[in-house]
């Protein structure tokens, strides 16, 4: 280093030499206090963070939430029941039910000729599946209060049930004249009506899983609606014949039909389901989320997987829980509004069953099912009662 090559750094409790005179080719830079105030203390923190290194806070970071634990027995029956996937679904199946009898009720004296039929038991199908797609792909979002999500889902149910009932309608047409037509008797109209309903149930479940882009979800709705389907189809004769035909037996045969689809559904999902969360505090206390994927995002955007409305002290991605198939993990992405489990910040930290999960002012329960089936005890209150997180 030259003599020229220098930083020269005064303070004020130094006397402050005059300033020297420097030749036009001094190089020296020159740094007084004066200089240094405009140099932040500690630097910001990221707004967002994909991760919690350990050992890290920031100033104005969100203090742990109080803690106790929170089971579903807090919950009342009812808003367990709503919140239950299965019960949802068959409600809006029922609900799609009834609004396909009230689209196809007033053409169904209007078929007449071989290919009128066929085409028009094709849009009766259409009319029915798209009906009863459109509720159960709505019934996320609706059950979540989350509309733009309730929007897409019902717009996709609706588009890919139209074409599963149409085919369906088609296929029970075809195989109800291939055994007879009219001449088949009440037991070929039992077996028509129950293939073709099958079909229309597979495609009407199908939309479940295309909407959440989940290859698990497409196989349950697949399977629950082939069977709801076949159920509804198989019984929708009988219980013509029991109330004599008419407005009556069709308005309680298609409603049952959706509600036999939704319930089928929902009862694949209900045994097949590995992981799933159950909203304990909050304002969707009761509601159930099932962890389909890998990776699944939760926090207020529509965007996530799971939506958590109405709470304004959840992120719009505020964690996110990974599925390696043998267990999930939770991490947080901002470490100055984490999520919390059991009263401490989330860092990729391993769920067990009992593990309750706070967001915001939300609470969510987390529950696995290898868990319950070895019996293994869920997580409870340490000795000394409520705790507060101790921090990272």
């Amino acid at each position: 280093m030259s003599d020229n090559d220098r930083i020269e750094i005064s303070f004020d409790d130094e006397p402050e030499p005059p300033p020297p005179d420097l030749p036009p080719d001094d190089d020296r830079l020159v740094i007084t206090d004066d200089d240094l105030l405009d140099i932040p203390d500690e630097p910001d923190a990221p707004e967002v963070y994909p991760g919690l290194p350990s050992g890290v806070s920031y100033p104005g970071m969100t203090p742990p939430p109080p803690y106790q634990v929170v089971t579903e027995s807090k919950i009342s029956p009812l808003a367990q029941m709503l919140g239950a996937v299965l019960w949802q679904l068959a409600l809006a199946g029922a609900a799609g039910g009834f609004l396909a009898w009230a689209g196809t009720e007033p053409f169904v004296n209007s078929m007449s000729g071989s290919e009128e039929i066929l085409f028009s038991m094709g849009l009766f199908g259409g009319v029915i599946g798209g009906s009863i797609g459109l509720c159960l792909g709505a019934v996320e979002g609706i059950a979540s209060r989350v509309y733009e999500k309730a929007v897409t889902g019902g717009l996709l149910g609706l588009a890919i049930g139209f074409a599963g009932g149409f085919l369906g309608g088609i296929v029970g047409q075809i195989v109800y004249s291939m055994l007879g037509g009219g001449q088949s008797g009440f037991f070929g109209q039992i077996i028509a009506r129950t293939v073709g309903w099958a079909a229309v149930g597979a495609c009407v479940g199908l939309g479940q899983g295309v909407a959440i882009r989940s290859s698990r979800k497409v196989l349950n709705g697949l399977l629950g609606g082939m069977i709801g389907g076949a159920i509804g189809g198989f019984f929708f004769d009988i219980i013509g014949l029991i109330l004599s035909s008419g407005i009556a037996s069709r308005v309680i045969a298609i409603t049952v039909l959706g509600g036999c689809a939704g319930a089928a559904i929902g009862m694949v999902e209900e045994l097949a389901k590995q992981a799933w969360l159950r909203v304990t505090q909050g304002p969707l206390a009761g509601k159930e989320f099932i962890i389909y994927n890998a990776s699944t995002t939760l926090g207020s955007s529509p965007k996530c997987e799971i939506t958590i409305s109405k709470d304004p002290d959840i992120l719009p991605r505020h964690g996110i829980i990974y599925n390696t198939g043998r267990g999930c993990t939770l991490d947080s992405y901002d470490e100055r509004n984490p999520a919390f489990v059991n009263g401490r910040p989330a860092r990729q930290t391993v769920l067990r069953d009992g593990d309750n999960i706070h967001l915001g002012h939300t609470v969510l329960l987390y529950s696995e099912r290898a868990a319950k089936q070895e019996n293994i005890p869920p997580y409870s209150m340490p000795p000394g009662g409520n705790y507060r997180g101790s921090g990272w």
